[in-house]
C-alpha cells in the first residue's frame, strides 16, 4: 500500500525493491476468491519472506492444513519464500519443460492473488490516494484491513462455485463447519468499535 511520504521515519517505510514509501501486507486467498488470511501492516523495507515468518502462519498451516491421510495441503507463494512443506513456490531457473510448464501453471494461480489486492483498490478508491494516506495522521494500516474485510464481502457466489456464507454470519463470526472463514477477528473488532 502506497503512502505519503512521512515527516519522520522515512527510511522505515521506504522500499528500495520498489523505490516507493509503502506499507506491506501479507494475504493468503483461497479458490473462491476471499481473503483468508490478512497479516497486520508491515514497514515497506521489510522482506516478504521475514512477513512471513513472523506473522506466524506456519504453524497455523502446520496444525490445520492435511488430509486426514497426513498430507500437506500447500500454499503457493512468491519466489521470496522459502520451500517448505505447506509452502510452494517456482522453480528456480527452470530448465526443464515440466518444470517451466509448472512454474507457468501456477503464475497464474498466484497472479489471481495480485489481481485480488487490485480489486481492492478498485472497490475503495481510498486506500490507492497515497497524498491522502498519511502515516502519522490516520490508521493508515486498519484502512486496507477493512477495505479488505469488506471486499470479501463483496464476493458472490455467481463468481465462485464454492459455497459462501451469509455476510452477516461472515461479519458476526458465527461459523459453521463447512465454510470457509477469514480471519480478521482482531480487525473486525477494531472496526466495530470505532464504527
Amino acid at each position: 500500500m502506497t503512502i505519503a511520504k512521512p515527516k519522520q521515519h522515512q527510511k522505515v517505510v521506504f522500499s528500495g525493491h520498489k523505490r516507493i514509501h509503502c506499507l506491506k501486507f501479507q494475504g493468503i486467498m483461497t479458490p473462491n476468491g476471499l481473503f483468508a488470511h490478512m497479516f497486520r501492516p508491515m514497514e515497506g523495507r521489510r522482506h516478504d519472506a521475514a512477513m512471513f515468518h513472523e506473522s506466524g502462519i506456519m504453524t497455523t498451516l502446520e496444525e490445520t492444513m492435511n488430509r486426514p491421510d497426513g498430507t500437506p495441503l500447500c500454499l503457493y507463494g512468491d519466489p521470496a519464500y522459502r520451500l517448505r512443506p505447506h509452502v510452494m513456490k517456482p522453480f528456480m531457473g527452470a530448465r526443464l519443460t515440466r518444470e517451466q510448464e509448472f512454474n507457468k501453471d501456477m503464475s497464474s494461480v498466484r497472479i489471481s492473488v495480485e489481481w485480488s489486492f487490485g480489486k481492492i483498490s478498485n472497490l475503495f478508491a481510498f486506500v490507492d490516494l497515497k497524498k491522502n494516506l498519511k502515516l502519522y495522521l490516520q490508521t493508515v494500516g486498519k484502512i486496507f484491513l477493512v477495505a479488505s474485510i469488506l471486499a470479501n464481502c463483496h464476493i458472490t457466489p455467481a463468481f465462485t462455485r464454492a459455497k459462501l456464507q451469509n455476510i452477516s454470519i461472515y461479519l458476526h463470526h458465527r461459523l459453521r463447519p463447512g465454510y470457509l472463514t477469514p480471519r480478521f477477528d482482531r480487525t473486525r473488532h477494531i472496526c466495530a468499535r470505532q464504527l
